[in-house]
């Protein structure tokens, strides 16, 4: 009873825990739950002290502050106010959300705008504060015009305006002052940067992102009944030129007190003010030798202005005083004066009064963009006081120059040019103008130059021999300058001599260069006639000038160089590759014409061609218009060609049964010699028949060069190939018929046949075919069932192995199968058709089994045929039509049992070997038989006889257990292939004897002839006693053979070939020689040790072989 009290208690204990663990089990990390929430220690008497403030803080709701991001704040002062518009963007997540736009003493002067009238604003009067609210959230943009009132400052005299506006991340400040005089300082702002454009000044800066918006301002002293004091500084830049002298002033008016309304300067006579530029110019006179210039507004700090002038010079050389204008009234005026020259004149200072010479590098750069200092020779001077005198003596500098010349003459067919290159060295003066005299009989082409701006030839007088070319330049050059001139004949110069003078420039002091005679290919100049001139060679003159055939250096411009050149003959050598196309109906044809030109060019081929073709074409760079003149076509080319030039031609022409075509017949006139190619290429399938030939000759495909036939895109039919100028040739064209599409092909019949064998020895066969079938135009497909057949299913195999049941009709009458073909968008997609049907066949014994294919007329590429026996049954005697593939038969012969044995001998006698217990035995019997040999030689014999029967008998079972050997497996399944089936309506068919597996090798000659020997065999053993023992091991062997043949005799022959055999012979030898009668009764038992030794050899204690030796030994030892 105790125990049972026990282990009910122990049940309640184990139920109560497995209650309470799934009842308090929390996911880790889980919240709590809403009633672990609510059970909450609440104590019997709280301190209501601590309670209500508890309270009172989770009532109040937290009110949102809008974000804003960036604050303009846009300030004007007006007198004592200021005028303030804040402009914000904010952001609100809520409704109803405020922002303290502005607290402090302003006014609100204009409403919202129209894109802020989704809010509004509210004033506080106890917090003199502005408060926007947004009655929705979402981003808002506000802008208010407020009017902050500003405090005196009794000690400073300053006035103050504080407002603190909305805190933002950045606060802009634009400050604009109603008065250029106000002194505005900003003490909370950063960045402060006061600007002043057209009297207006404005005050930028940032203020920061809680700092009050402070303002300070106070009015400067006022000095507007000031009276004016100021000074002139003078900058004076003078130019010499040719009959005039320009003059630059600036003057500069700092104003020190009072305003500057007007400038008064004296002018000299002789000199006329040309421009007065300056900032406010109301308007400015000259008169009475007194200029007057009127501000419009008046400057108080500052004022720059810039005079313009100019004055006559006498003839050259001559006697220049340097006019100065000279302002009128100021405390002081000073300045600085320089004088100088950019063109050809030289300056001499005769005198100076009133100048202080200084150095050009201190002399102040005033306006350096509009106001450049002189080039050439140039005086730099101050002056203390307004008046200064300064003469100088200027006369006229006459430039020098040489000339490098440069002629180069090239003689065309049409024309001959002459181009001059003169290469000008002028110095000591600029110069303006260049006179160059040519040869009269040229036409000046062109006058190239960088400096160059025009030129124009003078008249030529009658019977001269020159003419005068005046080159103008854009402005005076100095230094390096280069002058082209292109002359040209304007007509063919060939037949007629022609006489070159050298081009002359007027004043050069020098004038040699480099003559190079060029001539253009075709044309033949004979040895010039030269005068004053120095021949070279080509390649030694400066310039590089293309077909140059002469030479020269001359020293002066006195020589004159004499050409004669006419015209070389042309020759012409035609290669042309014809390419017949032919198509239906019409031959396309198109010919290469590849021309070498020699001596001179040409620009104009005629051709001749064949009557009858049409569209002509001629097609080829640089052709200008083709056109037939008679029996010729005249080719124009734009240019003359020389060398190598290819020429296209295309034609077309009809041909039909009665109409031949014509191939070749393309020549060309005026030319030396003809060669060519004739090719004929076609898709179709013609039969070709040339008459008519005339210089064309046959040549082999592989004959002709690759580059030929690569051009060939079909394939070629005909060609040959001509030497002559006439190469043409009759050749008529018979198509050959055509066959028609098909409209339903089979590519692929796979079938798969499954045998099976009935107890009454019926054979039963289910066949399924899968035709993978592509379709044009075809409905059905027909086919015709083998005889006793009975079809099961038809269906259509989908993509996905899907098998759709179809709906056929079979007739069957005639064993006809109609199929219905679907047509797919690809022709060349096929479909699959599955059909599954059976047969019953006759009885096995005595009759042939035959497999026949359902026959259809559509073509079939390739078919196969998969045949599975039944178990224990294979095929015999296989024939048909279709070819067997693998093997179709157990292999089973007595040379494929030897090959095994012989390898399960070796490889028992490897391991055997490998064994120590071997090697123990045979050290045994060794000293055995050594011991027998000492003790008694007659033991010696029957020694050795034992020990290699019982190593014969230990290696046969080593054999069988080692060798691995088995009986061969029967062939299950039997394959079949037919490639391309010629004759469509020939149904595929397999024909064969089905027999069982261990007599499939057995036929009846081999046995016959077995028969017969084993006979002959043992008649010999009973007539000849000799002969026994030869005639025993032929019937043994005779059997063995025919056994080998049986594959379920194959485990008794191993046995008998590897151990048993060796064994029977060790009894028979021991029961014949070496026992006697008394030791006959011992033999068994020697016989069943000897067999356990050699099959289990030593034995040795459990998982010994498996142990590790012992390899190393470690010992410690403590004394």
């Amino acid at each position: 009873m105790r125990y049972y009290l026990v282990l009910i208690l122990c049940v309640c204990l184990n139920l109560s825990c497995a209650f309470r663990s799934e009842t308090d089990t929390t996911v880790p990390g889980a919240p709590m739950t809403e009633e672990i929430a609510i059970e909450e220690y609440v104590p019997d008497d709280p301190a209501p002290e601590l309670a209500a403030p508890e309270a009172t803080v989770l009532e109040v709701p937290v009110p949102e502050v809008p974000k804003v991001d960036k604050v303009f704040l846009t300030g004007r002062l007006h007198g004592t106010h200021l005028e303030l518009t804040v402009e914000c963007e904010a952001v609100t997540k809520h409704a109803d959300a405020q922002l303290v736009l502005l607290q402090g003493e302003a006014v609100l002067q204009s409403q919202p705008t129209q894109e802020v009238r989704d809010s509004w604003m509210t004033y506080v009067p106890e917090l003199r504060q502005y408060i926007v609210t947004w009655p929705r959230a979402g981003r808002h943009a506000f802008s208010g015009q407020f009017m902050v009132q500003s405090t005196p400052s009794p000690v400073s005299g300053q006035r103050q305006a504080f407002v603190q506006v909305a805190a933002a991340r950045v606060r802009h400040i634009e400050l604009v002052l109603d008065r250029a005089d106000l002194d505005v300082v900003l003490p909370r702002a950063l960045r402060v940067e006061r600007i002043e454009e057209q009297g207006v000044v404005t005050i930028h800066a940032i203020l920061g992102p809680h700092e009050p918006f402070v303002v300070e301002w106070k009015p400067q002293v006022a000095l507007d009944q000031a009276k004016l004091v100021s000074s002139c500084q003078v900058n004076t830049m003078g130019s010499g030129r040719s009959g005039r002298l320009l003059l630059d002033t600036v003057f500069a008016y700092p104003v020190a007190q009072g305003r500057l309304e007007s400038l008064l300067f004296t002018v000299p006579e002789g000199l006329r003010i040309t421009a007065v530029e300056g900032d406010f110019i109301r308007n400015w006179a000259l008169a009475g030798g007194q200029l007057t210039v009127e501000l419009s507004r008046a400057q108080e700090r500052a004022y720059g202005l810039h005079v313009r002038a100019e004055s006559g010079t006498d003839t050259l050389p001559a006697e220049v005083n340097v006019p100065s204008i000279t302002p009128v009234g100021g405390l002081r005026t000073s300045g600085h004066l320089a004088v100088g020259t950019s063109s050809a004149l030289q300056l001499v200072v005769e005198e100076a009064g009133g100048l202080t010479q200084i150095d050009g590098s201190i002399f102040p750069r005033v306006n350096a963009q509009t106001r450049t200092i002189p080039q050439g020779k140039a005086f730099f001077y101050v002056h203390a006081g307004p008046e200064y005198g300064l003469r100088l003596a200027v006369d006229d500098i006459v430039p020098s120059f040489d000339v490098s010349t440069r002629v180069v003459t090239t003689l065309k067919e049409d024309d001959w040019i002459v181009e001059t290159h003169l290469e000008l060295d002028v110095r000591d003066a600029p110069l303006t103008r260049l006179d160059v005299q040519v040869p009269a009989g040229l036409m000046v082409a062109a006058v190239q130059g960088a400096q160059v701006e025009d030129y124009h030839l003078s008249d030529a007088p009658t019977g001269g021999t020159s003419r005068t070319v005046t080159v103008t330049f854009a402005q005076p050059v100095i230094g390096r300058v280069l002058v082209g001139l292109r002359l040209e004949l304007g007509q063919g110069p060939l037949g007629r001599t022609l006489v070159l003078d050298a081009p002359q420039v007027t004043g050069a002091k020098t004038q040699r260069g480099y003559v190079v005679v060029a001539v253009n290919e075709g044309i033949d100049l004979a040895e010039p006639v030269m005068t004053n001139l120095r021949q070279v060679h080509t390649a030694s003159v400066p310039m590089r000038v293309a077909q140059a055939q002469f030479a020269y250096r001359f020293r002066e411009a006195n020589w004159q160089v004499t050409l004669s050149a006419r015209q070389k003959p042309a020759g012409l050598r035609v290669q042309v590759f014809h390419l017949q196309s032919i198509g239906e109906a019409l031959a396309y044809g198109s010919a290469v014409v590849n021309c070498m030109i020699t001596g001179s060019p040409m620009d104009e081929f005629r051709f001749a061609l064949p009557d009858g073709l049409d569209n002509i074409e001629f097609v080829g760079h640089d052709v200008r218009r083709f056109e037939q003149q008679g029996d010729d076509w005249v080719v124009k080319l734009t240019r003359k060609v020389l060398g190598q030039y290819n020429l296209a031609v295309t034609y077309t022409q009809p041909y039909g049964a009665d109409t031949p075509i014509k191939i070749g017949g393309l020549q060309c006139r005026d030319a030396q010699s003809q060669t060519g190619t004739v090719v004929v290429t076609s898709f179709l399938d013609l039969r070709l028949q040339l008459s008519d030939p005339q210089g064309l000759t046959p040549v082999a495909l592989d004959e002709l060069p690759a580059h030929v036939r690569m051009l060939c895109h079909s394939p070629i039919l005909n060609a040959y190939k001509y030497r002559e100028d006439a190469h043409v040739a009759t050749m008529s064209i018979d198509p050959y018929e055509r066959g028609v599409l098909l409209p339903v092909v089979m590519d692929i019949a796979s079938h798969q046949t499954e045998l099976v064998v009935r107890p009454d020895q019926r054979i039963e066969s289910v066949t399924k075919v899968r035709y993978k079938i592509k379709n044009t135009t075809g409905q059905f497909l027909s086919l015709a069932m083998p005889e006793e057949t009975r079809v099961w299913t038809v269906s259509r195999i989908e993509g996905r192995g899907q098998a759709t049941r179809l709906a056929v009709s079979h007739d069957q009458a005639t064993a006809r199968l109609l199929i219905p073909l679907e047509r797919q968008v690809n022709p060349n997609d096929p479909m699959t058709i599955e059909v599954q049907y059976g047969r019953v066949h006759p009885e096995t014994s005595g009759s042939v089994l035959t497999l026949k294919a359902p026959a259809s007329a559509v073509p079939m590429t390739y078919a196969s045929w998969q045949v599975t026996l039944p178990r224990d049954w294979g095929l015999t005697g296989i024939q048909g039509n279709m070819r067997a593939q693998g093997e179709t038969q157990t292999p089973a012969s007595l040379a494929l049992l030897c090959s095994r044995l012989i390898h399960a001998w070796g490889r028992g006698i490897e391991q055997g070997v490998q064994r120590p217990t071997a090697w123990v035995v045979v050290g045994l019997c060794v000293v055995a038989t050594g011991l027998g040999l000492i003790l008694r030689r007659a033991w010696a014999s029957r020694m050795v006889a034992v020990t290699l029967l019982g190593v014969l008998v230990w290696l046969g079972f080593e054999a069988a257990a080692r060798g691995q050997m088995s009986p061969p497996q029967p062939v299950t399944t039997v394959n079949f292939v037919h490639a391309v089936n010629a004759d469509p309506n020939q149904a595929l068919e397999i024909q064969a004897n089905l027999v069982p597996v261990w007599r499939q090798h057995l036929t009846v000659g081999p046995m016959m002839v077995s028969g017969l020997v084993i006979v002959l065999a043992l008649v010999t053993a009973f007539k000849v006693t000799r002969l026994r023992g030869v005639a025993l091991a032929l019937i043994l062997t005779v059997l063995g053979m025919e056994a080998a043949k049986v594959s379920a005799a194959w485990p008794v022959l191993i046995t008998v070939m590897t151990w048993a055999g060796p064994v029977c012979l060790c009894v028979w030898v021991l029961l014949r020689g070496c026992l006697t009668r008394a030791r006959v009764r011992v033999a068994p038992v020697l016989l069943i040790l000897l067999m356990s030794g050699c099959t289990g050899g030593v034995s040795f204690p459990p998982g010994l072989h498996t142990r590790t030796p012992i390899e190393t030994l470690a010992m410690d030892v403590n004394v």
